[in-house]
């Protein structure tokens, strides 16, 4: 695969251990997008190679200064795709089990693995996640926030989880102060596009201005 399809991919877990003689991984994840799936499942290990990028700043004179890039769960940016080297296998997620501390996945893959694939990423294309019934991160990520008049006053940057809601993490335009907002009803109000009921145009934010002190 080249690795610019991975802009389609969403990474859904982090490997955290390989028990190579079982065949099994341990993961973290975040969301509940893997529990989601319907299995077995094909999807890609992505392993990252560097995690550096050269970049030069001219002054009296060229100085080089290297960037760090590093992949999480919001997904593939133009800029990590770019900079970042990859290795790409595909592999079947076979099982899921659930333990107290730990999630546990089966699979195979066509051949073996030849390199240690603990820190790489599961990734799914986006198109394999079951949309009946959620909204994910990657739906809401950059997204307009307007107010109650629909006036624009930022964009999503990220979203947390809490025990009762879902938190909106919205950048706002004119200051680039990050304010939180709780994802209910109550304060926000999705507006899809006319093409299609899952496909989110803008989010509206009712009393945006009480959530700049907290």
């Amino acid at each position: 695969m080249n690795k610019k399809e991975l802009i389609n991919y969403l990474p859904i877990a982090f490997i955290q251990d390989y028990f190579e003689t079982r065949n099994y991984i341990k993961l973290t994840t975040k969301g509940d997008v893997i529990y989601s799936l319907d299995f077995p499942v094909d999807v890609w290990l992505v392993q990252i190679k560097s995690f550096r990028a050269n970049f030069k700043i001219k002054r009296e004179k060229e100085i080089s200064h290297q960037k760090h890039y590093f992949l999480s769960y919001t997904g593939f940016t133009p800029e990590i795709i770019e900079n970042l080297k990859f290795n790409i296998i595909p592999i079947t997620l076979k099982e899921l089990i659930t333990r107290k501390k730990s999630l546990i996945v089966f699979f195979e893959t066509m051949e073996p693995l030849r390199e240690d694939i603990i820190g790489s990423w599961i990734c799914i294309n986006k198109d394999k996640i079951k949309k009946d019934r959620d909204i994910y991160f990657f739906d809401i990520k950059e997204k307009i926030v307007v107010d109650e008049k629909q006036n624009p006053i930022g964009k999503v940057s990220d979203y947390l989880e809490t025990g009762a809601h879902g938190i909106l993490v919205v950048e706002l335009k004119e200051t680039q102060k990050i304010i939180y907002i709780p994802f209910v009803d109550e304060y926000c109000r999705i507006h899809y596009t006319g093409k299609s009921i899952r496909e989110i145009d803008f989010i509206e934010v009712k009393d945006w201005q009480y959530f700049l002190d907290t």
